[in-house]
């Protein structure tokens, strides 16, 4: 069912960020993620942006990751289209992400490569969401390989214990990887092996 009907508010920010797969045919995959800031009343910030119109971007930065079947980043590229200061462009040029792997511990080789001084918060926070979607892309696949295996011979999903849908006591476990499903008990934590690192930094 939808959000409840909300109470009388006013607007005051609003953030749409869309991330796309892609195939392309030389066989890596494409992920590509737009952030996108907008406020709905004028305002300054600063001497870079005297004069911010209602609706315009504050930020509008986009990521492509070209990746490998390994999930291996072979390809970066950054646009900085709307940025609050003009040096924000810089991350142009300094987001090297090439030879990182889409996937668990990425966002720590992402700080230990570019460190944070000169890193981009808005475009590093879009990594995290870009591999779950890499996930996603690869979701049919990785199902018609599992499928092809006999049941008791599949596995362990790297998904399991890790969120309220992937519990080892779902019914979908049952059918689709028996050996690893367990009555309905408190959930084991498998924050030892999950396949997405969170992050508690929060950007601005």
């Amino acid at each position: 069912m939808p959000l409840s009907e909300a109470k009388a508010r006013t607007p005051l920010h609003e953030r749409v960020i869309t991330i796309g797969a892609f195939l392309r045919d030389d066989d890596l995959i494409d992920i590509e993620a737009t952030l996108v800031d907008t406020k709905p009343v004028e305002f300054e910030l600063g001497v870079d942006r005297p004069h911010v119109a209602p609706g315009e971007a504050i930020h509008r930065i986009s990521v492509r990751l070209s990746v490998d079947e390994n999930a291996r980043i072979r390809e970066t590229e950054v646009a900085m289209d709307a940025t609050p200061y003009h040096c924000c462009k810089e991350v142009e040029s300094s987001f090297a992400l090439n030879g990182i792997q889409l996937g668990a511990g990425l966002m720590k080789a992402v700080r230990e490569r570019i460190g944070t001084a000169g890193n981009c918060w808005h475009a590093s926070q879009l990594l995290p969401q870009m591999a779950t979607v890499l996930v996603q892309a690869n979701y049919l696949a990785m199902r018609a390989r599992i499928d092809r295996l006999p049941p008791k011979e599949r596995p362990a999903p790297k998904m399991l214990n890790t969120c309220v849908g992937w519990q080892d006591h779902r019914l979908h476990v049952q059918q689709d990887f028996p050996n690893f499903y367990r009555e309905k008990n408190p959930p084991v934590d498998r924050s030892d092996n999950r396949y997405m690192d969170p992050e508690d930094d929060m950007p601005p």
